[in-house]
């Protein structure tokens, strides 16, 4: 299976919104305005992968004020999933995430089933709530919701996340710690 983007710890929308913005030359500031406009309702994004047999390692080396690039133009990428950002009121899950301002509808191109990612754009974070499945009974719920970002993020931004303990099997509890830095 191909290595892509999209996981079920970050949203398609937030790789998307990753991958564009990293395509500038100067340092910039993300802000909670920068996130609606770029996943406003109507948004068609493409997400591309290589395989997974051949993994695109990008040295990001340490921290440095000194601008940083990569070259990625040697690799063959084929497209891995495609989304768009829907009206909150029409995603199938969203009495499950009343919370959620916005939905992207992902799909993936070797499967029939459609991924509805449930998030939240504050003005100090951006949250993703979890995921509701095209078949209506499979739902993915982060307890709290998972911060995929705060506000304003620059170069050296960091953030945590850690879950609520939840146990997967009986007999068995779990906690999840996300730390995240922007980095480039």
């Amino acid at each position: 299976m191909p290595k892509h983007c999209y996981s079920r710890f970050l949203p398609f929308a937030a790789c998307v919104l990753f991958l564009s913005y990293g395509a500038a030359q100067a340092q910039i500031t993300i802000t909670a305005s920068d996130v609606r406009g770029a996943l406003r309702v109507g948004t068609v994004f493409t997400g591309y992968s290589t395989d997974a047999t051949n993994p695109v390692l990008v040295p990001v080396g340490t921290a440095s004020s000194a601008p940083q690039t990569w070259d990625f133009r040697s690799f063959e990428y084929t497209e891995s999933e495609t989304g768009e950002s829907i009206d909150p009121a029409t995603a199938p899950h969203i009495s499950s995430f009343p919370d959620a301002d916005l939905v992207i509808r992902a799909t993936l191109p070797d499967q029939s089933s459609t991924t509805h990612q449930y998030m939240q754009v504050l003005e100090d974070k951006f949250l993703f709530h979890g995921l509701g499945f095209s078949d209506d009974t499979s739902l993915y719920r982060f307890t709290p919701p998972m911060v995929q970002m705060t506000f304003p993020c620059t170069y050296g931004t960091t953030w945590v996340y850690r879950s609520d303990p939840y146990s997967p099997v009986p007999g068995i509890t779990m906690q999840l710690t996300e730390t995240w830095t922007c980095d480039a």
